[in-house]
Formats: C-alpha cells, structure tokens, sequence
C-alpha cells in the first residue's frame, strides 16, 4: 500500500499550498493514504497534521514523521541518486 506525507508551510493558503492541498484530496479519492503536513491548517481536515516546531508535543510528533519518512523512503534513495546525481 502506498502512504503519501505531503508537506508544505501552510495547508490552504497561497498558490502552492492550494496545489498540494488538491494533490492531497485527489490521492485520497483514489484510495490512496496521505496526509498533508503543515506548520499554519486553516480546514481542520483529520487527515491534516499540524506541526510547529516551537510546540514541545508538536516537536516530538515533527520528529517522528520525520523518522518515518527517511525509513520508508531509504529503499529508493540509490535511485534517486542514479536518476538525480546532480542534486546529490
């Protein structure tokens, strides 16, 4: 199953958040677990994750998504590396 974690600093509020927010809305039309991670939420949406970094709890729970996202991405960074070289 795929899980996608789309960050952004706000969720709702400018060119690029409103982009990613549709990104996020439409995976999870199409059945696919995302959640949308932001420093500043406007909707409430429970598949939103409120993170700021200056929150003691929000800190820990910023940490954690943080360690889940380098796990889950360790498999596929030697492709990135092969299909990016320039950008490492």
């Amino acid at each position: 199953m795929m899980r996608v974690a789309i960050v952004n600093t706000y969720e709702a509020v400018g060119g690029a958040a409103k982009a990613a927010y549709r990104l996020h809305r439409g995976l999870l039309a199409g059945g696919i677990n995302s959640i949308f991670v932001a420093a500043e939420t406007q909707t409430g949406e429970p598949t939103t994750l409120r993170i700021r970094p200056d929150d003691g709890p929000a800190r820990e729970r910023a940490r954690a998504m943080s360690a889940l996202i380098r796990e889950e991405a360790r498999p596929y960074s030697r492709l990135a590396e092969e299909a990016y070289p320039l950008f490492h």
